[in-house]
């Protein structure tokens, strides 16, 4: 809801309080990534998918965001892995 608001501030207070009792909830970790990718700050949304992929190494979601960025940043050959 927060983040339909465009209240990123909040959404990204709830979603770390979730993974502070809940470290391996994949889904704030990738809310969190798309967050910090809305904000422009692509190494903290590379670091929450990171800590996703940690969680579950092949997972989809976080690897399509990964490609994603990777493309946006003008990095072909790397999103194509």
């Amino acid at each position: 809801a927060y983040e339909d608001m465009e209240n990123y501030d909040m959404a990204t207070a709830c979603h770390e309080a979730i993974l502070r009792k809940h470290v391996t909830y994949v889904a704030s970790h990738l809310r969190l990534a798309t967050i910090a990718r809305k904000r422009g700050d692509m190494k903290a949304a590379d670091l929450h998918l990171q800590d996703a992929l940690t969680v579950h190494t092949d997972l989809p979601d976080a690897l399509c965001h990964q490609g994603n960025m990777l493309m946006e940043t003008g990095n072909l050959h790397a999103a194509q892995r």
